[in-house]
């Protein structure tokens, strides 16, 4: 429990004020949802869709012992709009493009100095 006590924050209280850097935060939101998994019975990972047209969520970590449960995490969730996703998507689609061309171009460099210098290799590949 104490190792998690960095984590101890409502973000629906001020999400805009984080309490904790994020290159913290993350390997010990990683233990914490592994000690979730490890061991079910202390923990309670609860995940709770709210929200008719506007699609929010909650994700709630708890501690249960036998006297009491007490909150660790409660994350906020929010569906992000149509045009942010589509502004997401194109990128890593033209990152890809580009680390392939990349790729392609290293090729026909390997390819054309084989050429040069030992073309018996490249008749082997």
């Amino acid at each position: 429990m104490q190792e998690y006590q960095s984590l101890v924050k409502d973000f629906d209280k001020d999400p805009d004020s984080p309490s904790l850097e994020m290159t913290k935060f993350i390997p010990i939101f990683k233990s914490l949802l592994t000690s979730c998994q490890e061991k079910p019975w202390e923990y309670k990972c609860t995940f709770i869709m709210e929200g008719e047209t506007d699609l929010y969520a909650k994700l709630k970590i708890q501690l249960e012992n036998e006297f009491k449960t007490c909150d660790i995490l409660t994350i906020p969730l929010r569906q992000l709009e149509e045009e942010h996703i589509s502004q997401e998507v194109s990128y890593r689609i033209n990152s890809q493009k580009q680390k392939t061309t990349l790729v392609l171009q290293r090729m026909r460099d390997i390819i054309s100095i084989l050429e040069k210098h030992n073309p018996k290799i490249l008749e082997r590949l």
